[in-house]
């Protein structure tokens, strides 16, 4: 039952870019519309990845990065499955293993539009990075078996 709520949920925020890449690619073929739908994926998703991810005011105050992280799993939960694989005072990892944009763009055939939706963690993370890090070697969209979103304390060299 919580997969098919993840679902529809995820069917909802999608299908206006879903709808347009159909359409499009009708038009000019499916590789040609992902890469020109592509990219407004990446900007509709960023108010999402920017919630998920807590606001700290320097990279000193690295230390509450996990603790107001975990206060804003609630909401994510019902959509993403992830744990925290690794939590200390210099990073703050979590693995996904289910994501409803993944699962419902590859069950929709345009599996080409998945890395657009993950670009956005980098998009939030090249902003912050004032403040922390962020790394990733796995990702569902690219076929891996989970998301490893990894937040590393940033240590200033003078």
């Amino acid at each position: 039952m919580k997969k098919y709520f993840r679902r529809i949920a995820a069917v909802i925020i999608l299908s206006p870019g879903l709808t347009g890449t159909y359409f499009l690619a009708f038009f000019i073929g499916k590789e040609k519309a992902i890469k020109l739908i592509g990219p407004l994926f990446t900007f509709a998703t960023k108010p999402f990845a920017g919630y998920w991810v807590p606001k700290i005011k320097s990279a000193s105050d690295f230390g509450d990065f996990s603790k107001r992280m975990k206060k804003k799993f609630w909401p994510w939960k019902l959509f993403f499955d992830f744990s925290i694989v690794e939590d200390n005072s210099e990073v703050f990892k979590l693995n996904v293993t289910y994501c409803p944009i993944c699962d419902v763009i590859k069950t929709f055939g345009l599996s080409g539009l998945t890395p657009f939706t993950c670009k956005t963690d980098w998009r939030v993370a090249k902003v912050k990075e004032d403040k922390w890090l962020f790394k990733r070697k796995h990702q569902l969209s690219t076929g891996d078996s989970f998301c490893d979103h990894t937040y590393l304390k940033k240590i200033n060299n003078p």
